[in-house]
């Protein structure tokens, strides 16, 4: 009979336990912060930016665990303290990866601007070229775009000076995306009219 009684007992607190069990709000509360910070921290938000998509993911991981726990009798944040300590890591990630981010992104846009102007010389030269061949092409744009792609570069340099080079890149970046596009074109202008030969 004791031992019955004693297991009832047992099961009673255990019961409380579970139903009343809260969520750590200081800590959630603590890591949602840390992470708005973060966002607000320009160069972790430039350098950074998947660690910060793995972030706001995890947040929505908390949001989406407590939500879970909310509609449960017997609630359990033993999840929630474990997605809560990935945020913590996470933030640590987001700044060591700002660091190594912004390095890289500095030293790319020290090569491009070497080695764009040179690139964009060469297809001025391929695309006069084009024309000298009859190829069906619009050199109007085409000039269009070896017009902004030097203001592009101009820009990136000033980013550049400034420090900005996630800013810089992305200039750098648009320009070689431009000179790809124009590469196609004549690429398949010159099919075309081999074909049709």
């Amino acid at each position: 009979m004791r031992l019955v009684k004693g297991i009832m007992i047992f099961a009673c607190i255990a019961f409380l336990a579970a139903s009343c069990a809260k969520a750590p709000l200081t800590k959630i509360e603590e890591a949602k912060k840390a992470v708005s910070d973060l966002k607000a921290d320009k160069e972790v938000s430039s350098y950074a930016k998947e660690a910060m998509a793995n972030l706001d993911k995890s947040v929505q991981d908390l949001d989406a665990e407590l939500k879970v726990q909310e509609g449960k009798l017997f609630k359990s944040y033993v999840k929630t303290g474990s997605i809560i300590d990935s945020i913590v890591s996470g933030i640590d990630d987001a700044k060591k990866s700002a660091v190594t981010g912004k390095e890289s992104a500095k030293n790319e846009v020290k090569t491009d601007l070497v080695t764009l102007p040179a690139s964009i010389s060469s297809k001025e030269k391929k695309v006069a070229d084009a024309k000298a061949k009859g190829l069906k092409i619009d050199f109007a744009a085409a000039k269009t775009t070896f017009t902004d792609a030097r203001k592009s570069l101009a820009d990136a340099k000033i980013d550049n000076d400034k420090g900005e080079f996630a800013d810089a890149l992305d200039k750098l970046n648009a320009v070689k995306t431009s000179l790809k596009a124009l590469d196609d074109t004549m690429a398949n202008a010159a099919g075309t009219k081999t074909a049709n030969k």
